[in-house]
């Protein structure tokens, strides 16, 4: 997220790279997904509810690079959420896509993605 971005959830202002946005450029060069940014506190203590099972941390979110990307789980198409969580159909598929992965939602539960 771009610095003094609001959080969909929260609604607080984020610092620069504050959390992330809800959308990815597909293969084909479609840009799809909400828009909607999710700071990283909100991410850490959200719940199935709040945007479904599709979770990420801060520190795989930086690890994967410019190429990372995170989608609602309502948002995601079948082939968004094989790239993201990388399934046997995708051999081919990129680093970046296969290192995505669901987060349980009792998982470093009361902490925060930073620590």
């Amino acid at each position: 997220m771009l610095e003094r971005t609001s959080c969909c959830l929260c609604s607080k202002q984020v610092v620069e790279r504050g959390g992330v946005v809800c959308g990815r450029r597909r293969p084909s060069g479609e840009v799809v997904g909400c828009g909607a940014g999710v700071c990283w506190k909100c991410m850490n203590k959200a719940k199935k509810e709040d945007f479904g099972s599709v979770k990420t941390t801060k520190a795989e979110f930086a690890s994967l690079g410019d190429e990372a990307w995170w989608m609602h789980e309502a948002c995601m198409k079948s082939e968004d959420e094989a790239a993201f969580f990388g399934s046997d159909d995708d051999a081919g598929a990129s680093e970046e896509e296969t290192a995505h992965r669901a987060v349980d939602d009792s998982a470093d539960e009361g902490k925060f993605a930073w620590e």
